[in-house]
Parts: C-alpha cells; structure tokens; sequence
C-alpha cells in the first residue's frame, strides 16, 4: 500500500504540475481493469479532480459527447484506444498495460503485452509532489455515465461524502 500511494502521488502530482489539473476540474480515465486505473482513478482524486471514467469500448463520437458534456480537458487513456481520443483535443497522458505485466507463463493478450510510450513511466518517475489536499466532502469526486437507454447518457454526480465508505 505504501507503493500504491506514492504512485498516486506522484500521479497526482504529474497530473497537477505538467497537464495544469486543478481542483474540479474532469478528467476522463479511458482504460480497461488495470493495476493503473487503480493507481489513476486515486491520483486524479489526490489531484482534487473529478473522475469521469467510460468505458473503453466507447468510440470517438460516444467520447465526444462526454469530454463535452463533463468539460474534460485531460484524459488517462489506454494505449490500445488513443486513436479514438485524437480527433478531440485532449492532453492524454498513455496507459501502457505492459508496464505492470510482469513476469509470467500464463497466456496473456496482446493489448496487454504491447509496448508502448513510456510517459506513464516518467511521470511517476519524476515524482512531482501534489499540492494539498482541498477538496471537501460536497466536492465533486466521480462522474460515471448513464448507459444512455432514454437519449444521450447523463453524467451522475457523486460527492467525496457520497463515495465514502463508512464502517
């Protein structure tokens, strides 16, 4: 856990310093179930943003209404479905899956095994630290979509006190 949160950190740090994240502001996390949308999904909070993550089987047009509709301007996004962010202007900071593959004898897919940009590498290299922390429990923390059934899907927003575990 240690390891997790100076990831986090660093990440939320990078996010800050270099890609101009401030408190509220969106961020699209674009990526399959990963050891990085764990480490993203926390460090974009860490940041005192907002979580927008979507499914990464969406396209440009089905993205287009979220960076939109969220006000987005930065986005973590898998190195397997950048294409599909280009046309929208975005700063993406690349997942790469291999980063945290390891080593092993199991098959395993080639999206998972691709290399790729090393940017994800060097942002938490350069471990940047994140300002302090701000936001406040009526701050928005994660903005998931609807599946869009009635019309266009519609961003659900969820507080840091909504998203609070409680024990």
């Amino acid at each position: 856990y240690a390891e997790l949160k100076r990831q986090v950190d660093a990440l939320a740090g990078f996010l800050q310093r270099r890609c101009g994240v401030a408190r509220g502001d969106r961020v699209l996390l674009y990526a399959q179930n990963s050891p990085q949308f764990v480490i993203a999904y926390y460090a974009i909070l860490r940041a005192d943003a907002v979580v927008v993550p979507v499914n990464p089987m969406n396209r440009t047009e089905e993205l287009r209404h979220y960076v939109e509709d969220s006000d987005a301007r930065v986005a973590l996004a898998g190195n397997d479905v950048l294409r599909f962010l280009e046309p929208l202007g975005l700063t993406v900071l690349p997942i790469v899956y291999s980063d945290y593959l390891g080593k092993t004898d199991l098959p395993v897919p080639d999206l998972v095994k691709a290399p790729g940009p090393a940017l994800w590498r060097e942002a938490l290299a350069a471990s940047l630290e994140p300002g302090p922390h701000r936001a406040q429990p009526e701050d928005l923390a994660v903005m998931p979509y609807t599946s869009g059934t009635t019309g266009k899907p519609k961003g659900c927003m969820h507080t840091h006190r909504t998203v609070q575990s409680t024990t």
